[in-house]
């Protein structure tokens, strides 16, 4: 194989990796920004209702201090299920863990939408959305701004020195 099929093996490498960042962190950036509107962790986008939670079941995680925990709750005749992966003693100190104290709020127009009350995660759903534009960002100025070629060429020249140096 010559250096220029190498160049162009590596080029069509380097496409798919960037398409699969796209496909990655852009379907990760919307599933979190359309949670986030919905939910209204940025804005009070959608009116929200709350309700009592129906059903209640924590199950252990095998060497972990987390627990998951699986609630469902009723609006109208369609019943939802949801679950959070949480610290039990955080949320029972927070929410509590009787059925009848816990109240799930839910956004009126998307009921599948919810959170529990005195447990939103804003700012874990901050901290994620940022994270998913950081990446998505740079998969961006990594498709639109670098001369592959170039990189190309110079990561051939590393791999190619490391290999020789490790024999």
């Amino acid at each position: 194989m010559n250096r220029t099929s190498i160049v162009i093996v590596n080029r069509v490498t380097l496409q798919i990796i960037l398409i699969g960042g796209y496909i990655l962190f852009g379907y990760f950036w919307i599933e979190i920004l359309a949670k986030s509107l919905a939910e209204n962790y940025f804005i009070d986008a959608f009116p929200i209702e709350e309700t009592i939670i129906e059903e209640l079941s924590i199950k252990d995680i095998k060497n972990q201090d987390i627990n998951k925990i699986l609630y469902s709750y009723k609006v109208g005749n369609e019943t939802f299920t949801d679950e959070l992966r949480v610290n039990i003693k955080a949320f029972e100190t927070k929410v509590g863990l009787e059925k009848t104290n816990i109240i799930a709020c839910y956004n009126k127009y998307f009921p599948q939408y919810n959170y529990i009350k005195n447990w939103k995660l804003t700012e874990y759903y901050r901290l994620m959305f940022i994270s998913y534009s950081f990446f998505l960002g740079l998969n961006i100025v990594g498709d639109c701004i670098i001369n592959r070629d170039h990189f190309i060429r110079n990561l051939i020249k590393i791999l190619i020195r490391n290999i020789r140096t490790s024999r």
